[in-house]
């Protein structure tokens, strides 16, 4: 099996298409087909992209050695919630945190602080001006990234706060 096929089997192993698969590692859905076909070859910043995105073992995506995927490594997130007796619920936060892209991180803290600089400055949000705050912040998450929804972490976006 050759290195295009073996992205081929990684994208059909997840159950996605070309243009999703594509757009998660940032190539397009053309760029993907000739991936796939052999017509062009992989890159190493899409070897790079696709390891890390899917979690795919380099060697296997290479030269076809052990198995197409990593096993999962929760061990780290297992270790901090013991360090830091963190809930089941923060646990996950931590986890699905880790999971996100470096984009989405960015956008993430950008919306984190807006809401503790407008309540910081105003003593509590509904104090803010218009176009500050919690609601401003969500509405650029959304313009830049689209809801949480559909989503792989749209649950912990979603989880109610632990009251325990």
């Amino acid at each position: 099996m050759t290195e295009n096929e073996r992205v081929k089997a990684v994208r059909q192993a997840l159950g996605l298409s070309q243009q999703e698969f594509g757009s998660r590692i940032g190539i397009k859905i053309s760029a993907m087909s000739y991936l796939e076909s052999g017509k062009s070859r992989l890159t190493e910043s899409n070897a790079i992209l696709i390891c890390k995105e899917f979690n795919v073992s380099r060697e296997w995506l290479l030269n076809g050695a052990g198995e197409m995927f990593l096993p999962e490594s929760s061990g780290a997130v297992d270790a901090l919630a013991a360090q830091y007796d963190l809930t089941p619920l923060e646990r996950d936060m931590v986890e699905n945190y880790c999971k996100l892209s470096k984009a989405q991180r960015q956008a993430f803290w950008d919306v984190m602080q807006k809401i503790i600089g407008s309540s910081a400055q105003s003593g509590s949000a509904e104090a803010s001006p218009p176009g500050s705050g919690v609601a401003a912040a969500e509405a650029a998450y959304e313009k830049n990234f689209g809801t949480a929804s559909g989503t792989p972490t749209a649950a912990a976006m979603s989880t109610p706060a632990d009251t325990g």
